[in-house]
């Protein structure tokens, strides 16, 4: 929370008042988390909850979008797919398909990404190894 106070004079009594004005915003709402694809020129940004935008870096055109179950903490590229770590765990969204290509059964705080391989780190430091069909490879 935020707090800011301003001395403003009214003309009317001749004195000084003081206003506070409060800005009070979860810290998640405002956070913005993204991702580049180099390859293929392609950013997912995710402005402060569930909802996943694929924007072309070249044309600023926006080529896909998918909403999750919860609020996205964590994104990587892989491939041609992007894992978003979310509220009800982890999955991989193909911009060129629109959809959903795996779940990953993991409550992941981080994720990345290695060619069709997901790595998933859960909040006791653990990481864990998917493949892109998403099963669980390597604990």
């Amino acid at each position: 929370m935020v707090k800011k106070t301003v001395s403003r004079r009214k003309s009317q009594i001749g004195g000084t008042q003081a206003a506070t004005r409060t800005h009070s915003g979860e810290a998640a709402s405002e956070r913005w988390i993204a991702a580049v694809n180099d390859a293929s020129g392609l950013l997912a940004v995710v402005r402060g909850g569930s909802s996943v935008r694929i924007v072309d870096v070249h044309t600023g055109a926006v080529r896909g979008e998918h909403a999750f179950a919860g609020a996205v903490t964590a994104l990587a590229w892989g491939g041609q797919s992007v894992a978003a770590a979310h509220g009800s765990g982890v999955s991989v969204y193909s911009p060129a398909r629109n959809a959903v290509v795996a779940t990953l059964a993991a409550a992941a705080v981080d994720v990345a990404c290695a060619g069709d391989c997901v790595f998933t780190l859960d909040g006791a430091g653990a990481v864990q190894q998917w493949d892109a069909a998403g099963s669980c490879v390597r604990r």
